[in-house]
């Protein structure tokens, strides 16, 4: 391939995207994420600052442990609610401008943000914490990105070839 060829082909992808960039189906994705991040936030808000469990940290007592949990599942709870939100906007979108993959990407991101939530807050052990950072989140990563499958089948031709 000569430099003038691959020239081209960054010049096609450049302007591809900033086609799709300037789209008023990716200015309605963003606005549609704005949203939902946002009444996520709300109705987190709304629920920590209204449920006595999820507000004040537990005292010692009756059932402290279980309690102590669902304190400290108002960490969760965004997280969860703008997964929540934005599958909605997902649908949403697929309806009114039958494009979805930017939100898909948000709602993506966000698995990722929660499951690194959970695993700082309830896996105490610092081993089992590092090789689920190291090891489960990566994978977790490239599944929630569709990228697992192809990752998973280039290592294993890889692998069949040296034998």
């Amino acid at each position: 391939m000569d430099l003038e060829a691959i020239k081209s082909n960054i010049m096609l992808v450049v302007n591809k995207t900033i086609d799709w960039a300037t789209s008023p189906q990716f200015y309605a994705q963003c606005g549609m994420i704005i949203l939902a991040i946002a009444v996520a936030y709300f109705v987190a808000t709304i629920l920590i600052k209204y449920i006595p469990l999820l507000r004040d940290e537990p005292k010692p007592g009756k059932l402290y442990a279980l309690r102590k949990n669902i304190y400290q599942v108002n960490d969760l709870l965004f997280p969860l609610f703008s997964i929540l939100s934005l599958s909605i906007a997902i649908e949403l979108s697929v309806i009114l401008v039958q494009h979805s993959w930017l939100l898909l990407v948000a709602q993506s991101l966000t698995v990722v943000i929660m499951l690194y939530v959970f695993i700082a807050h309830f896996i105490k052990k610092q081993l089992i914490k590092s090789l689920i950072k190291w090891i489960v989140m990566p994978i977790a990563l490239l599944q929630v990105f569709g990228w697992l499958d192809d990752v998973t089948r280039f290592h294993v031709t890889k692998i069949c070839q040296k034998i």
